[in-house]
Formats: structure tokens, C-alpha cells, sequence
């Protein structure tokens, strides 16, 4: 429990700092643990996105409704997930 939170913690400084790539890095870190967080998913498309990698962006973001589907929640739609939340 900790450990994503430190994790959550250094993904959303990388991301506000710029650093794309090591933010994306650390949502896969917390995905590895909890395939069905959702604020993980969102900011993994993000960050993907952000840093230019749409494609890569596009796959993940199935897989992020794949697993909502699993636990019978309504998916954010792509566009909503690419922004931060307030």
C-alpha cells in the first residue's frame, strides 16, 4: 500500500516536471500491482500522449477499459483521459 503511494507520489512529480517517459514508467510500476486503477490507467494515456507516443497511447487506453469492464465501470472517454484531473 506504501509502496504505491510513493510510487503515485513520483509518477505525478514526473509528470508535472516534464518527464514523460519515467512518469509512464511508474504507472506501469503501479499497474503491475493494481490492474484496475484507474487514476494509473488515466495518467499512463496521459503521459503517453504528452510525450508524443499516441499510438502506444491508444493501446493503453484499451486496456484501461478493458480492465474498468471488468469491474463494471463506465470508462472516461480518451479524450477526458488525457486530461488531468482538477
Amino acid at each position: 500500500m506504501i509502496y504505491l503511494q510513493v510510487v503515485q507520489v513520483l509518477a505525478a512529480r514526473a509528470e508535472s516536471g516534464g518527464e514523460y517517459a519515467l512518469a509512464s514508467r511508474y504507472c506501469l510500476r503501479v499497474l503491475e500491482r493494481d490492474p484496475y486503477d484507474e487514476p494509473a490507467h488515466l495518467m499512463l494515456v496521459r503521459v503517453l500522449a504528452a510525450g508524443g507516443s499516441h499510438g502506444e497511447a491508444r493501446r493503453c487506453y484499451q486496456t484501461y477499459v478493458t480492465r474498468m469492464r471488468e469491474i463494471e465501470v463506465d470508462p472516461r472517454p480518451f479524450t477526458a483521459s488525457t486530461r488531468r484531473r482538477a
